[in-house]
């Protein structure tokens, strides 16, 4: 008899299982960091994974789309990634983790997507620029922080880094996807995070440049699309077209007139260096990079990939609003694509047989690129972002998760007030007032029209029969209604993510004071200890 010999697996290329291995060690030592300070809980580093997680399930468990389980909200900027949860916890029940294992699948597949692109497009079998490029996506974008992030930016930079790739290859026609796989991305990408339909822009601007107009059409159509099909449903119900994160946390620079230029460019108050110098960074180098490429005469993919990044960057700094903190979320996307085209830019270039590249040079090349990151604000920020990921966890569990459990356990099925909606509505069980505006159309276009007065917190909590509002003073100072009650406050130490390190418990009718300060005392036992507990 002839044996049937089964042919193995190929083993995995070594720049890509090192690159795993030291990122899968960084998220494992960071989640140790932060169990210890969380009491074994894992907690996000910000509240906004909570949204996305109130939202699914109440898909899951209720087949409502929105914050509150009897109501439609549009509350979230990633349709995809809730629906995605919302999927998830109606098969494998609701859980906490589920964001948490996402996240470091999708961190796996941005490492996967960036050394299928470097393959591609690398000559030769030296392995120290490929593996440069790996670890520098791993922690400039940064991977581990993404993944304490719980939310789909680890998702949007690995689909966003194929696709403008893939388009770019056909642009520099060395190769390319079918136009229909392009389509398909174009269709997605929106849908994980709507500034993608500026990458899809610039993609399409492309296509026009090499007069492929019909396929610049298609793939502006396909994004454009199941955007519009969300905006029209949502209009529809009484909401806006975009949803209200959206609407919030972009800026809308002033292009009217040249004075309103000016200030976007940054020369009025704001510079875009100060903007994010990890971003301003990247580009300074790319732009270097294309203007050296360019006097050489190179028109591959390296060179539309330059182009991409930069545009894309400079639209990202210009509409992202200028916060100092976002917990390294947004612009995540941006700094990967970076990476990666300046990365193919380089192998491209020293692969070229007009260089002649050999191995040492190659090696030196790498090694001294490091070392110039090593000394610049990316690595500056990845180092930041490992460090602050168990604080930020530990703010997390003693603020907001805290105030979930107590409103389950005093206040479940109840209206209640809140600056931060999303631990304390997932886990609390209520029906949420946001008073910022997020999940609450009302306070959204009043905060729009720029009218947003104690006197409107007093008309919709009286409208929705909210008793009890959890609030920080320091962001509605002159704003609360003067007959609410402050009955306690909590304050946590070593604040670096939420919005003030102490939070307020207010009566919003002064009969449910005794039973909100009984509420409070009861559950008192139950905080942390870091957290202090003040009655008025």
């Amino acid at each position: 008899m002839t044996a049937v010999r089964s042919e193995a697996a190929p083993p995995l290329p070594r720049p890509l299982f090192f690159a795993l291995l030291i990122g899968g060690l960084a998220v494992v030592l960071a989640l140790a960091l932060a169990l210890r300070r969380t009491g074994g809980h894992l907690v996000y580093a910000i509240d906004d994974p909570y949204i996305h997680m109130a939202m699914a399930k109440n898909l899951a468990l209720h087949g409502t789309w929105g914050v509150n389980p009897s109501e439609f909200s549009s509350s979230s900027s990633s349709l995809l990634w809730t629906g995605m949860l919302g999927a998830s916890f109606l098969v494998f029940g609701v859980r906490e983790v589920i964001p948490f294992a996402w996240n470091v699948l999708f961190a796996g597949a941005l490492l996967l997507v960036t050394w299928r692109i470097i393959v591609s497009v690398a000559q030769s079998s030296d392995e120290v620029l490929p593996f440069a490029v790996l670890a520098l996506v791993t922690f400039v974008t940064p991977v581990p922080s993404l993944v304490f992030a719980g939310q789909e930016h680890l998702l949007h930079a690995a689909i966003t880094l194929w696709f403008v790739f893939s388009a770019c290859r056909s642009l520099s026609k060395e190769r390319g996807s079918a136009i229909g796989t392009l389509v398909l991305a174009a269709a997605v990408l929106p849908l994980v995070r709507y500034e993608s339909l500026f990458t899809v822009a610039i993609v399409c601007g492309g296509f026009m440049l090499r007069r492929r107009w019909r396929d610049a059409a298609v793939l502006a159509g396909s994004a454009i699309v199941p955007v519009a099909a969300y905006g029209a449903l949502s209009a529809a119900l009484g909401w806006s077209w975009l949803p209200n994160p959206v609407l919030m946390k972009g800026a809308r620079p002033d292009l009217s007139s040249l004075s309103g230029v000016a200030s976007a460019l940054g020369y009025n108050g704001y510079s875009l260096l100060q903007a994010n110098p990890a971003i301003m960074f990247t580009v300074c180098v790319a732009v270097a990079a294309w203007c050296i490429r360019n006097a050489a005469g190179y028109r591959d993919t390296g060179q539309w990939m330059l182009g991409v990044f930069v545009v894309q960057a400079l639209l990202h700094l210009q509409f992202a609003q200028p916060r100092a903190f976002w917990f390294f979320r947004y612009e995540a996307y941006v700094l990967a694509l970076g990476v990666v085209s300046i990365g193919v830019a380089a192998l491209q270039s020293v692969t070229d047989s007009r260089l002649r590249a050999g191995p040492g040079r190659r090696r030196v090349l790498a090694a001294g690129a490091v070392v110039i990151l090593v000394l610049s604000p990316p690595a500056h920020r990845a180092a930041r972002a490992f460090q602050l990921i168990p604080r930020a966890s530990a703010n997390i569990y003693e603020q907001q998760y805290q105030m979930g459990l107590f409103l389950r356990q005093h206040y479940a099925g109840r209206a209640v007030a809140l600056h931060d909606i999303g631990a304390a509505t997932f886990l609390g069980d209520i029906q949420c007032v946001d008073l910022v505006g997020l999940a609450n159309r009302e306070v959204f276009r009043l905060k729009s029209s720029g009218w947003f007065t104690d006197r409107d917190i007093h008309d919709i909590t009286l409208q929705r029969d909210v008793r009890v509002a959890i609030l920080y003073d320091l962001v509605f100072r002159g704003r609360i209604p003067p007959h609410w009650v402050k009955v306690g406050s909590w304050t946590i130490p070593d604040n670096v993510v939420v919005g003030s390190d102490t939070v307020t418990f207010y009566a919003v009718r002064p009969e449910e004071a005794p039973r909100l300060a009984q509420a409070l005392q009861e559950f008192a036992g139950r905080l942390p200890p870091t957290v202090t507990w003040r009655a008025p």
